[in-house]
């Protein structure tokens, strides 16, 4: 068994539809020995399982190409996660988050007959934002897919480890504060506000320093912009939060940025409870997936 292991951890599926490692998809009791087998329970192992698997997926992709297989591998650690916890929401909410993030990375992407062009370049909200996009797309796509890569390396070795063998078998690899606080809290609101730290710390001091990014951030051009697309749907801007709760400072505030994200998170997980089948429906309502395997060409499962 444990030869098998060892070659499921290191065979790349041939299928893309497979995002995750191959281990998330062998049997129940091959799962079971390899969260008990202590050689695998090391954060540098998961990093860099994760890093191997989305690196075979990305490499040599375009920028769109990169995004969807990004949003597919949040998906199915939200659609893996057995129990309904913080990380299987926060799949759904980071699946959410790359695909709207991906309409920076593929809006001169879409062929101009496609259905889905003019409803998903809709959502790139401002004047200035669009004609940035419309202009540095050449330059802008990559920097963005840069970060939301590096991102997803970062986070993605926890949600995936805990999704596939536990909660408390992930807190025993945290070393980070706010990663530990998350993997401690007893709700998923608490869940969502430490983790949510712990992702905004991390973008603070690596994409939101890069000029690109951080001129129009100080500047607030990207402001209308960030805000979530939970069911296909513009909800509230940090742009609109910030003169309703006078915050007085543009996204680029890592202290505010933090408190609007969990402000928006929370707002959603309090309308659907977690519900699986609801968030189901408000994925499909956002044509998350329809987007991503469009432009992964990813098949059907």
């Amino acid at each position: 068994m444990k030869f098998l292991i060892t070659g499921l951890l290191f065979f790349s599926t041939q299928t893309f539809a497979k995002v995750l490692p191959s281990i998330f998809y062998a049997d129940k009791s091959t799962q079971k020995e390899f969260c008990a087998d202590r050689r695998y329970h090391d954060q540098n192992f998961w990093r860099s399982l994760m890093e191997k698997r989305i690196n075979e997926l990305t490499k040599g992709q375009p920028a769109s190409t990169q995004n969807s297989f990004v949003t597919q591998s949040y998906l199915e650690i939200h659609r893996k996660t057995p129990q309904l916890n913080g990380v299987k929401f926060m799949g759904y909410v980071y699946a959410n988050a790359s695909h709207h993030l991906g309409r920076l990375v593929r809006y001169n992407a879409w062929p101009d007959s496609h259905p889905l062009k003019k409803k998903d370049r809709s959502f790139v909200e401002g004047p200035a934002l669009r004609a940035l996009t419309r202009l540095a797309n050449s330059q802008l796509s990559p920097k963005l897919m840069y970060h939301s890569l590096e991102l997803y390396k970062e986070l993605s070795w926890s949600l995936a480890s805990a999704s596939l063998c536990g909660m408390d078998y992930t807190h025993e690899m945290i070393r980070d504060p706010n990663l530990s606080n998350a993997f401690k809290a007893t709700t998923i609101p608490s869940f969502i506000k430490s983790f949510v730290a712990f992702e905004q710390t991390f973008l603070h001091v690596t994409m939101y320093q890069e000029l690109e990014i951080k001129i129009p951030a100080m500047a607030t051009i990207l402001d209308q912009m960030r805000y979530m697309t939970f069911n296909g749907e513009t909800h509230p801007s940090f742009a609109q939060w910030c003169k309703e709760t006078n915050c007085r400072t543009s996204s680029y505030d890592l202290g505010n940025r933090i408190h609007f994200d969990v402000w928006a998170i929370t707002n959603e997980y309090n309308l659907t409870k977690g519900n699986v089948k609801t968030l189901s429906k408000r994925l499909k309502n956002a044509d998350i997936e329809v987007t991503a395997n469009f432009f992964s060409r990813v098949p059907q499962l």
